[in-house]
């Protein structure tokens, strides 16, 4: 019985030093939920860390550092931890050179944006560009890009067109030949224009077969006389028809297969 008592004594007097340690807790975990909402809060105020430079990396021609540091530095930052990445590449993208580009924080008030421009293979119709995967984009200096060749056909086409001209001028290279233009109309019929000035019509069917046919013709027949060629008409089953400068007449070359 006398050991009852005794623990009993030891647990009265116990508690009130457990209560000041409860205390003491609480107030720590409050203290620490305190500290971490100011923290919060003052990362999120652009005052705190605010973004000071913004470095580009990346070979620019057609994009202006201007352009990009503009773009990057617009008003609503929300410091350094908070700042929109996603919205500054975004707002990059929308010029028409930028072809991909990423944007990162480095410590303690940068960001990097890493771009990459437009490379123009061709000029799609006179208002506009394509790169090499075929995709159009539209700067304001379109027409400074006349040594390019054109394409044009069917917005839905751009990319097989793309493909296209370049399929059918290494075939010409092989006869000292190339392609200055491409398109397809409306009915899907091609026509070319060559480095010389010629235009060929190619019709719809077997383009290929059609430029090889005259390939070959073309190196052991009228190679010598391509100074007097007006246009050349591919659209013949077996052959093609050529008209000459300088006669009124078209000669209709015949191939057997």
């Amino acid at each position: 019985m006398a050991k009852r008592k005794i623990n009993r004594r030891k647990l009265e007097k116990s508690r009130p030093r457990l209560a000041l340690l409860d205390l003491v807790e609480v107030g720590i975990v409050i203290g620490l939920l305190t500290a971490l909402v100011v923290a919060y809060y003052w990362l999120r105020n652009p005052v705190s860390l605010p973004i000071r430079h913004v470095y580009v990396e990346g070979d620019l021609r057609h994009v202006s550092d201007a352009e990009v540091t503009g773009l990057s530095s617009k008003p609503g930052f929300a410091g350094f931890f908070y700042t929109d990445l996603r919205g500054i590449e975004a707002s990059l993208e929308q010029l028409p050179w930028v072809k991909s580009v990423s944007v990162r924080r480095q410590w303690p008030d940068m960001l990097i944006v890493s771009l990459q421009e437009q490379t123009p293979v061709a000029r799609w119709g006179s208002d506009a560009l394509l790169n090499s995967a075929g995709e159009i984009f539209t700067p304001n200096n379109v027409r400074e890009f006349t040594d390019l060749p054109v394409v044009f056909g069917p917005l839905e086409q751009s990319r097989t067109l793309v493909k296209r001209f370049h399929d059918i001028n290494a075939m010409l290279e092989s006869v000292g030949l190339n392609l200055r233009a491409l398109a397809q109309d409306d009915r899907h019929a091609w026509h070319l224009l060559l480095g010389n000035g010629i235009p060929v019509a190619l019709g719809r069917d077997n383009p290929d077969a059609r430029i090889q046919r005259f390939v070959r013709s073309f190196s052991q027949v009228i190679t010598t006389r391509s100074a007097q060629i007006a246009a050349i008409d591919l659209r013949y089953t077996n052959g093609f028809a050529v008209s000459w400068r300088d006669v009124e007449f078209s000669n209709h070359t015949e191939e057997t297969e």
